[in-house]
């Protein structure tokens, strides 16, 4: 996990996440549909969908269950 910011669904919990992010150089995101994405994300870097996630999700499982 590279970066999390714990707070309500809104505009601004992800661009403090998003500023958290950039020092890695994230080119892509893959999100869900949730508006506050379109806003702030520029339409070639983002993906809206479950594709990508299912290997994504398993791998935060594991991990948070690995003691």
């Amino acid at each position: 996990m590279l970066a999390y910011v714990l707070s309500t669904r809104e505009d601004k919990a992800f661009l403090e996440l998003k500023a958290l992010l950039q020092p890695f150089g994230i080119q892509h995101f893959y999100t869900d549909g949730w508006r506050t994405y379109e806003r702030h994300i520029d339409e070639e870097q983002h993906t809206v969908g479950k594709r990508y996630t299912q290997l994504i999700e398993r791998k935060h499982l594991t991990s948070s269950h690995s003691y």
